[in-house]
């Protein structure tokens, strides 16, 4: 014999959309301390993520980092020499557009 079981929802309220995204502003939780996975979607702790070398620690996605991240990543502290900071590239065809080449 079969039983049947009735299976409630949650309880609906009187609020309205202006209350529940009040309500979801938390003035307590700083800007930028949690992001998100591109990969798995995981809800990740900033630190986390950056102490494991921008890696999600759960699916093992690699986030996007910048240069000079990737340089203290690979050399010693303060070992690090820029070549050639310098060169600057040359408009040698003459582009002309609405901004001049140089400040492109």
């Amino acid at each position: 014999m079969a039983t049947t079981s009735t299976v409630q929802g949650p309880a609906v309220t009187g609020r309205t959309w202006q209350d529940v995204s009040a309500a979801a502003k938390r003035a307590d939780v700083p800007e930028g301390l949690w992001l998100r996975c591109g990969a798995c979607n995981k809800m990740l702790y900033r630190h986390s993520v950056e102490q494991n070398l921008h890696v999600c620690p759960q699916c093992d996605h690699h986030f996007r980092i910048g240069a000079d991240t990737r340089i203290a990543q690979l050399c010693d502290p303060g070992s690090f020499e820029p070549l050639w900071s310098e060169l600057r590239p040359l408009d040698l065809l003459g582009f002309k557009d609405l901004k001049p080449y140089k400040q492109r």
